[in-house]
C-alpha cells in the first residue's frame, strides 16, 4: 500500500501508485504516520481540521488532539509504542502527557514558531527538529544545535535538512 497526504485529501493505492482513492478528509492533509503492528495499519493524520488516529487502517476514525488547539502541521508516530505520537505546527514540538488528550511542549532550547520539519527517533528518547539549523533533545532535555560546519569543508555549506534518522549505535 501507498498513502499520499495532499490538499484535497488523504490518498491511498495498492496497485503501485497506478491508481488511487481518496479515503477521507476532504478539507486536506498536511502529514501522516504510519504503523504496521499486529497485522493492522497504524494511522495518524494531521489535517486542516483536526488531528486523527484510525487503528484499523483507516476505517474509523477518532479525534486525537486533546487539549491542542493550535495549527499542528507534522506528526511522528513511534513504531514500537503506537501511543507516542509527537506533532509540530505552529508552537514548536509536542509529545504525549501523562494523561490521555493531554499534550507537554518540547520546546526549550529553540524557536517554538520556527519549526519546519522534525523527526522522532524510533530507537531513542530524541526529537529532531529543523529551523534554521538542525537541533536535537533528547529525554526531554533542552535541545541543542548540532554542528553543521565539518560539512562546509567538502564544500558550501547547504541548507539545513532533515530526512530522518539512523542510530549510529543500533
Amino acid at each position: 500500500e501507498l498513502w499520499s497526504a495532499q490538499q484535497d485529501g488523504l490518498w491511498k493505492s495498492q496497485d503501485y501508485a497506478a491508481t488511487w482513492t481518496n479515503v477521507g478528509f476532504p478539507t486536506g492533509v498536511y502529514d501522516l504516520a504510519l504503523n504496521v503492528r499486529g497485522g493492522g495499519l497504524d494511522i495518524v493524520a494531521s489535517t486542516f481540521a483536526g488531528v486523527f488516529r484510525s487503528v484499523d487502517g483507516g476505517s474509523q476514525w477518532s479525534e486525537i488532539a486533546g487539549d491542542l488547539r493550535w495549527n499542528l502541521l507534522r506528526v511522528a508516530a513511534h513504531p514500537v509504542a503506537p501511543d507516542l505520537i509527537v506533532f509540530s505546527g505552529s508552537h514548536g514540538v509536542s509529545v504525549p502527557g501523562s494523561t490521555p488528550g493531554t499534550w507537554v511542549s518540547r520546546n526549550s532550547g529553540i524557536v517554538a514558531t520556527s519549526v519546519r520539519k522534525f523527526t522522532a527517533d524510533a530507537s531513542t528518547d530524541r526529537i529532531y527538529a529543523l529551523t534554521d539549523e538542525i537541533h536535537v533533545s533528547a529525554g526531554g532535555a533542552d535541545y541543542l544545535t548540532l554542528d553543521r560546519r565539518p560539512l562546509a569543508a567538502v564544500g558550501s555549506l547547504p541548507p539545513p535538512t532533515l530526512v530522518s534518522t539512523i542510530d549510529p549505535h543500533a
